[in-house]
């Protein structure tokens, strides 16, 4: 990860919470305190159905300006609208706007946050970056 994100990750406000026996990280991205993520609450909900590795970090974009930087930060511009994971860096983002009704679903098979989610870590169960594997080991 390159310096604007990470710094935009020092400034967000780390929620640290336990999924059954797994520690996950969920960090905000693009605001200054978690209230002004409406991502925030419904992205925590569903990570206590979707189940990620212990250590495992989940930044949620919270802006649109967010999504943009991690996207060119992480060089998926244009390739994805919803989520990308990195296996070897133990973390997924998310584009906070898939928890909102305006999102534009178009491009992707996932109609939900928690079905983003749940494929987002079928990448990790298959330790592929195939979409079709990813969806079958999430049960998508």
């Amino acid at each position: 990860m390159q310096k604007s994100l990470r710094l935009s990750c020092i400034l967000s406000v780390l929620t640290l919470f336990s999924v059954a026996h797994a520690s996950v990280k969920v960090v905000s991205v693009g605001v200054k305190t978690p209230r002004e993520c409406p991502a925030l609450p419904p992205l925590v909900a569903d990570l206590k159905d979707v189940q990620y590795p212990d250590g495992w970090t989940v930044y949620v974009a919270c802006t649109a300006r967010a999504w943009d930087d991690a996207g060119r930060q992480l060089d998926t511009r244009g390739r994805t609208n919803a989520a990308m994971t990195s296996r070897a860096g133990h973390f997924t983002v998310i584009n906070g706007a898939v928890y909102s009704s305006s999102f534009d679903w178009a491009g992707t098979r996932q109609r939900t946050g928690k079905e983003v989610l749940r494929h987002e870590r079928g990448h990790i169960l298959c330790r592929c970056n195939d979409e079709d594997k990813a969806d079958r080991a999430a049960g998508l």
